[in-house]
């Protein structure tokens, strides 16, 4: 028995020598494996800049959503491979592309940075940071007093020039709008239209448009091709143009029709009017 007993303590140390795992009791949860991202300064930078170059036009700068879903506690419930593979590998059926181009080193660079968002939005207690305060209340009567009903559209009511607001609550945070208001045209929707293309992606991106008989026009695209464009001007008017045409036709990245608030609300209104925004999250 002495022989037997030794023997199976030899190979209990083995097996931990070498790595091998002792088998867990049936009521243990196995926890996925999740490499640590870099957190070096460098990485960190390199990861920003692969983010806002590849993945702010739809998640949002801060990943706290836009066009694409809030994405900062990603990595913390599912995991960094998981993370990458995503990545690496896009979502099939969704509008989540692959970049398949990517390192798994520039993938993880991209992983330790949205931690590092998500690590901001936390405050000392563990819980998220709530920048938001204000009354909602308050601010639709300011939403409606400075015309934004004219551009954007919330349950059916308003206008299209600008993007629908109805979810508006859920996809984007507290901060984002303070920002917005600021300077409208920072953080627009991106797009690479490759051929004939039209849709919300390409809409906000503002274009100047000179004839060569000397009339200029400035508008959102709307609609692009290889021979022709349409834009929409401040007033709603399209304009359609053949591109040869033209005598120019530049981009104004970073403009947008909807002006600055800077000066013209109080820091009260402001604070309700986000709070106004963050309230608006669809039909319940």
């Amino acid at each position: 028995m002495g022989f037997v007993v030794s023997s199976l303590r030899l190979i209990v140390a083995l097996a931990l020598v070498l790595g091998a795992s002792v088998p867990a009791s049936a009521g243990a949860r196995a926890v996925p494996h999740s490499r640590k991202p870099a957190e070096e300064p460098s990485d960190l930078a390199a990861g920003k800049q692969l983010f806002e170059t590849s993945c702010a036009g739809c998640h949002g700068f801060d990943a706290d959503g836009g066009q694409g879903p809030n994405i900062q506690r990603v990595p913390a419930n599912r995991g960094d491979d998981a993370v990458v593979k995503i990545i690496k590998g896009g979502v099939p059926g969704t509008g989540m592309p692959a970049f398949g181009s990517f390192t798994d080193a520039q993938a993880m660079q991209i992983v330790a940075y949205i931690r590092s968002l998500a690590s901001a939005a936390i405050g000392e207690s563990g819980k998220p940071v709530q920048t938001q305060s204000g009354d909602a209340e308050k601010g639709k009567l300011v939403y409606e007093s400075k015309g934004c009903a004219d551009c954007h559209l919330i349950r059916g009511s308003g206008g299209d020039r600008g993007p629908e607001l109805s979810e508006i609550g859920s996809l984007r945070s507290a901060d984002y709008f303070r920002k917005a208001l600021q300077d409208p045209g920072a953080n627009l929707p991106k797009g690479a239209p490759t051929g004939p293309t039209t849709g919300r992606w390409i809409q906000y991106l503002m274009f100047q448009a000179t004839t060569k008989d000397g009339r200029t026009v400035e508008g959102m695209r709307v609609s692009e091709s290889s021979i022709a464009i349409a834009l929409e001007d401040s007033k709603g008017n399209l304009h359609s143009f053949l591109k040869w045409d033209l005598k120019s036709l530049e981009k104004e990245p970073g403009k947008s029709f909807m002006p600055r608030f800077n000066d013209s609300l109080s820091s009260e209104d402001t604070g309700n009017l986000v709070a106004y925004l963050v309230s608006l999250k669809g039909a319940k």
